[in-house]
């Protein structure tokens, strides 16, 4: 587990007072960094499924809603732009095939049911609330 994936479970488990599942294996080579649940109301449970990353380029770089290659992610000088388009997240990190697999596992997503469009947050901490 990645020293930001510790910061976001120890926030959400310490600070928000939400259940965790860290560093889930999918198989495909896939990985979820961090489910969680909030359980502070009985009657309206959350799910929360929490990817994080760091990036130690000098600017802050945006999401893009530039096309998304899996072809162009493995080409080494195209790899950073292939990781901040929006594609990248849905395609890879919330929507391949093994992630909902282990989702539909855990009950975080109903069988049948598409996969859920990420929230991703600009701010160095994840904002999840």
């Amino acid at each position: 587990m990645e020293t930001t994936e510790k910061i976001v479970e120890a926030y959400v488990r310490y600070i928000k007072g939400w259940f965790t599942f860290p560093n889930i294996k999918c198989g495909q080579q896939m990985e979820i960094d961090l489910l969680a649940v909030d359980l502070s109301d009985e009657k309206n449970i959350r799910r929360y499924h929490i990817e994080s990353g760091v990036s130690i380029s000098r600017g802050h770089s945006l999401l893009t809603n530039e096309p998304y290659s899996p072809t162009e992610l493995k080409v080494r000088i195209k790899t950073p732009k292939q990781r901040r388009t929006l594609g990248y997240f849905t395609e890879r990190k919330f929507g391949h095939p093994a992630v909902l697999e282990k989702l539909k596992e855990f009950g975080f997503l109903p069988a049948g049911c598409p996969a859920p469009l990420p929230c991703v947050a600009r701010s160095s901490l994840v904002r999840v609330s």
